[in-house]
């Protein structure tokens, strides 16, 4: 265990800490904070019976510090311990359909329809246009299943300002151009999907199963993920997603099988070992992204990755820095692990706990972490068949 847990009594708050760094958690708060060395030290002094004032005049004279610095740390993390925090929990992030039940009443008029399943939720996808319904039915063919009672009923209508989504009779996004259609529908069908699901918790991400390990690849959007999901795949590999890393607290994870969607700038970079690209048609994301989508080829998983499967956390960071040097690795800690996947975004289906963090925790204690940084997918294949064989 390189990662210990020490319940505060003088402050509201759980500590785990690794080596010279610590998370703290927030008593009552939900939220986490990840605090320096020196404000570590101070919290864990101030568990002795002394007063405030002794304590710090303590470490002050044993860090060689003046005490106007050791007090002004101390001050920061009271207010940190103190304060009320904000009214939000990490179950706002949840849609708001997953609440309402679905209507067939409701359907559109001279409406056509299909069915898709994913990750075992069943949608009920109308469109008023025979264009826009051809599209859904060619892309989303693997997914076809015959008419189930629906989970969610999605919409596409259109307007005079363009396409419109709802989701079980929520207003999804209006004034789509035709071609942005798409890639919303396919992102509402992956988080309704993983919501409606017993999850644990939710990270941006992809993960794929290969030779009884499993890689996880979380991020922020543009780091490379998507792109290095795809090198990775081959015929006997599995993708769960290339876009969300879904456990339970069996630590399984959960198979949202659905197209991937592939930016443009990789299009030449994937195209000879997936040649469906250049016939793919091209998508733009309302921010402006081209992408298009292909379809992963599909397997047995194995139970959502079993437990003795061997779990490495590759975060990846695309950059032009290493355009004539091989792509370079980082080792990381648990804590750093951890911080970079709540910024790279995150949900639990419940509020946080002692518990639910210890978990979370736990399960990255147990798995290699690294950042792997690169200007090419060559470069990064290279780097990881060395690693991982």
């Amino acid at each position: 265990m390189t990662v210990n847990k020490v319940k505060l009594k003088r402050q509201p708050g759980t500590l785990f800490i690794e080596h010279e760094k610590s998370l703290l958690l927030l008593a009552g708060q939900q939220e986490v904070v990840m605090l320096s060395p020196l404000a570590t030290i101070i919290l864990i002094t101030n568990e002795n019976n002394n007063s405030i004032k002794d304590n710090l005049t303590y470490l002050s004279e044993e860090l060689s510090l003046p005490f106007a610095a050791i007090k002004q740390e101390y001050e920061k993390l009271s207010n940190l311990l103190f304060s009320k925090g904000c009214d939000s929990k990490y179950s706002d992030g949840q849609y708001p359909e997953l609440n309402k039940a679905p209507d067939i009443s409701l359907s559109l008029p001279s409406s056509i329809q299909c069915c898709v399943e994913v990750a075992g939720c069943y949608f009920l996808i109308e469109s008023e246009t025979k264009e826009l319904h051809n599209v859904v039915s060619v892309l989303l063919a693997p997914i076809l299943t015959r008419e189930e009672q629906p989970d969610f009923i999605i919409q596409i209508q259109k307007s005079s300002k363009g396409y419109r989504i709802q989701s079980n009779g929520v207003m999804v996004i209006d004034n789509l151009a035709f071609d942005e259609v798409i890639p919303e529908l396919i992102d509402r069908l992956q988080i309704l999907s993983y919501q409606k699901s017993d999850y644990f918790c939710c990270f941006h991400g992809g993960a794929i199963e290969q030779h009884q390990s499993v890689y996880l690849l979380p991020g922020e959007s543009g780091r490379g993920k998507s792109t290095l999901c795809c090198a990775l795949h081959k015929e006997e590999n599995g993708i769960y997603s290339d876009e969300y890393i879904v456990l339970n607290r069996e630590h399984q994870l959960l198979e949202i099988y659905l197209p991937l969607a592939i930016k443009r700038g990789s299009w030449q970079h994937l195209a000879s070992a997936h040649p469906e690209l250049n016939k793919a048609r091209e998508w733009r994301r309302t921010d402006g992204r081209q992408i298009k989508y292909i379809w992963p080829a599909r397997i047995e998983f194995n139970s959502g990755c079993l437990p003795n499967y061997k779990k490495h956390f590759i975060f990846p960071n695309y950059t032009n820095d290493h355009a004539e040097e091989e792509a370079t690795i980082k080792q990381l800690s648990v804590l750093d692990t951890f911080q970079k996947l709540t910024q790279g975004g995150y949900q639990l289906r419940n509020d946080l706990t002692e518990q639910s963090l210890g978990l979370l925790i736990d399960y990255i204690e147990t798995s290699t972490r690294i950042e792997l940084s690169y200007s090419n997918t060559k470069q990064a294949l290279s780097v990881l068949e060395r690693c991982f064989g």
